[in-house]
Formats: structure tokens, C-alpha cells, sequence
């Protein structure tokens, strides 16, 4: 549920906590030989591989599910990725792990509702009471895209009642908890997930933003430097760390934070969304303007809203 608003907020989609069954397949050496692909970013001869996989029926539901995820965040193939999880989920249609996935992937396409479909299904599915609190947080992730607060927070007290120690569920039970104007309950859930998980940069990337709605810029520095510090070449961290400098006053360190982000990941459309403000707060309408096209060409309004075209209508004409 990363997703909207005054800066880029990392709430979880935890994902499909692994059954003994596919800890196993992962370990098989075909599986390993994908994986090293997709890491060395041979991302069509992953896809590829994972077709040639498909054949042992044994690895079949793994590997249609993580050819879509393959196809949908490497190769830019949304049709054919929502083909590959529908495979997986007809091949094996009592298999969790497959709705999570799917689930995941219509999120990401902005359909939270078909989100919450496959995730109820996997909830029903479920069987480990962990495996459960995970997929009712991811649950409760679709519903905040939703901006339905009140039931991702009766979701989430659910899951927190099966495991009250799991990060997604205080880190989103915390998000849920401010938009509900319950901000005091919201930062005792941060804390009480910082004492459980110390150096976590989600967990600092959250209470960052805690502050920032606040509009206490000088606090949020605070989270966002030490996220920076745990995770010194995250694009997310580095980028909410430029915003929060920005509205700090230092316009110098925001630019070179957030242009630092861009580098590491050049599709961050929020990045842009934050550059754009910087060159305007700098007096450059030209590069502010560049930067909040880049924003809007990589999708800031379908997944944030209408913010940027705004500022573009205002100040690039």
C-alpha cells in the first residue's frame, strides 16, 4: 500500500509468507539459475526460463506466478502477466500464494478492488495463523488504497490480535490509526514497532511521515536521516529525506537528495513529483515543469492523484 500523498509512504505489501513446500522449490537449482537471471537483470531469458519450468507440473504454480510477476515488473507486459497469475491460480486453485501475488499485481495496476477479492480468498485459504495476519495486513493495504480506513483498521486489529509483533501490521495499523485522526495511538504504534525492529528504514520511513503530516519538518529530518543512514542507497529513503529537507529550507540538500534517488531508480515518479517542487522553490519553472511532465509520464496521477497535474496546469503554461 505504499502509496499517495505528501511524500511516498512504505506501507506494506508484505507478500505471501513461503509454505515449507515452496521454501523447497526455491531451493531446487533450476529455480536458483532463474533467479540469478533476474538478478544480473536478464529479465526475458528469466521470463523464458520460467515457461521451460512450467513443464514439471511440481513447479508449475510457482513458476506461473513469478513469470507474472516477471512480466509485470520487468518487462512491461501487464496482459500477459495477468494471464500468467490467472494460470497459476487455474492450475492451483488452493494455493494462497497465487491470490497474494495477483492481488499484489491489480494493486499496482490500480484495482484495489480486485485486490480485495484475491486477497479474501487467500485469507480463506490460509491455514498458519502467521500466514494469516500477513495477508489481512496486505488486506488492510488494499483498503488504504481505497482510502476505506475504518475497515482496514478493523482488518488490521484482527491481525494483530494473531501476531501483534508483525512490522506490516503495526505499520499499517499506524497509518490507518492517523487518517482516523487518532494520531497519538498512530506514533505509539511506530515506537512499539521501532522497539521490536531497531534500524528498520520502513519503520523510520513511517515515522518520517508520521511527522510530515504534521507539518513538523524538523522532526521527520529526524526519521528520515536515520532510514538514510540504515539504507544509504535506497531511492525511497533518499527521496523522503529531500522532501522533508526541503520543507526544512534547505533547498540545496533536497536537490541533491532527491536527484540521488532518481539515479537509483530512474521510474520513481514520485521522485520527479519531488523534484519538480524543488526546482519551483529554486525559481527554474523550466526544469520544474520537465520534472512534473517526467512524473506524469510515468504514472504519478493513476497511482497518487491529481497533485502534479495541478502544479503543471499552474506553472507551465
Amino acid at each position: 500500500m505504499v502509496h499517495r500523498r505528501d511524500l511516498i509512504v512504505l506501507v506494506l505489501l508484505s507478500g505471501p509468507l513461503l509454505a515449507q513446500s515452496d521454501s523447497a522449490l526455491f531451493q531446487d537449482p533450476r529455480v536458483q539459475r532463474i533467479l540469478r537471471l533476474e538478478s544480473k537483470g536478464r529479465h526475458q531469458a528469466a521470463c523464458e526460463a520460467y515457461d521451460e519450468l512450467a513443464a514439471d507440473t511440481a513447479f508449475r504454480s510457482l513458476a506461473l506466478r513469478q513469470k507474472g510477476t516477471c512480466l509485470a515488473l520487468h518487462q512491461g507486459r501487464p496482459v500477459e502477466a495477468m494471464a500468467s497469475y490467472d494460470a497459476a491460480i487455474a492450475w492451483a486453485p488452493r494455493d494462497p500464494a497465487n491470490y497474494v501475488e495477483r492481488a499484489m499485481f491489480n494493486q499496482e495496476m490500480n484495482m484495489p478492488g480486485n485486490a480485495v477479492t484475491d486477497m479474501r480468498m487467500a485469507i480463506s485459504l490460509a491455514t498458519d495463523p502467521r500466514q494469516r495476519s500477513i495477508y489481512l495486513s496486505d488486506l488492510a493495504s488494499a483498503y488504504a488504497h481505497m482510502r476505506r480506513w475504518k475497515e482496514g483498521l478493523d482488518v488490521l486489529d484482527t491481525a494483530r490480535a494473531l501476531d501483534s509483533t508483525d512490522i506490516g501490521v503495526l505499520v499499517n495499523r499506524s497509518l490507518a490509526l492517523d487518517e482516523l485522526g487518532r494520531h497519538r495511538e498512530a506514533l505509539a504504534e511506530l515506537l512499539r514497532a521501532d522497539s521490536l525492529y531497531p534500524r528498520d528504514a520502513l519503520i523510520y520511513n513511517n515515522l518520517g511521515y508520521h511527522y510530515t503530516r504534521r507539518d513538523d519538518h524538523q522532526g521527520s529530518l529526524i526519521w528520515y536521516r536515520r532510514a538514510v543512514e540504515v539504507q544509504p542507497d535506497s531511492p525511497y529513503a533518499l527521496n523522503n529525506l529531500g522532501y522533508a529537507e526541503l520543507r526544512a529550507g534547505d533547498r540545496e540538500a533536497a536537490l541533491r537528495l532527491v536527484q540521488r534517488s532518481i539515479e537509483i531508480d530512474p521510474g520513481n515518479s514520485y521522485a520527479y513529483r519531488n523534484l519538480g517542487h524543488v526546482w519551483k522553490e529554486k525559481g527554474d519553472l523550466a526544469k520544474a515543469c520537465e520534472a512534473y511532465e517526467r512524473a506524469l509520464q510515468l504514472g504519478f496521477g493513476m497511482r497518487y492523484g491529481p497533485e502534479v497535474k495541478q502544479m503543471k496546469d499552474t506553472y507551465c503554461r
